[in-house]
């Protein structure tokens, strides 16, 4: 897999695949909604409880969409994620190393 975009607002995850080929997965859209204003800092925080344990998947969702992400790409290959707001606004997270 080279990457994978996650949209929260359609409930859809792509994945993209060397060869060209793609995969997509619904999932259930979110219920509370996603925030209208972005907040980086928010995007970071939620970031940092996933990565330390005390934050997991389902709560690391509703954290993000709570700070106005609307979905995020990870890019294997170029070692990053980028978060997304509704305005283009963006985080670039590194992997860790």
């Amino acid at each position: 897999m080279e990457s994978y975009h996650v949209d929260y607002r359609c409930g859809r995850t792509t994945y993209y695949l060397p060869d060209g080929s793609t995969a997509d997965f619904s999932f259930e859209r979110p219920q509370h909604g996603i925030a209208d204003a972005f907040d980086g800092d928010a995007v970071r925080a939620a970031i940092l409880g996933a990565q330390q344990g005390r934050v997991m998947y389902p709560e690391f969702k509703k954290l993000s969409q709570r700070a106005g992400c609307v979905g995020y790409t990870v890019w294997i290959a170029g070692r990053h994620v980028t978060y997304l707001g509704r305005r283009g606004e963006m985080h670039i997270e590194r992997f860790p190393n």
